[in-house]
């Protein structure tokens, strides 16, 4: 499962994004965001692009008003090959 939760300490915003890896072993992590135009396309390049993460976590802080999308690409090693798997899209809006 994928979940985003915001915490506000000293003024600033918190975002806090959690997942639950699939299947047996070690796992690493790559966590992607980008902002999404009003009718659902991709603004611009990507905002993050963390690769080698080995938390089932990632938190940002600040994030301006607007619509974001998140997704998480799992991989670990089993039998003898790297597997990878995307998570579908996750939106994230935030208001003023």
């Amino acid at each position: 499962g994928l979940a985003s939760a915001m915490d506000q300490r000293d003024r600033r915003r918190f975002y806090r994004f959690r997942w639950e890896a699939e299947g047996v072993g070690e796992a690493s992590f790559r966590f992607q965001l980008w902002r999404e135009t009003e009718d659902g396309g991709v603004d611009g390049p990507l905002l993050i692009d963390q690769p080698g993460l080995t938390d089932e976590a990632f938190t940002l802080s600040d994030l301006p008003p607007g619509v974001y999308s998140w997704r998480v690409q799992s991989a670990r090693h089993r039998f003898g090959r790297l597997l990878e798997a995307w998570s579908e899209p996750q939106q994230l809006h935030i208001g003023r």
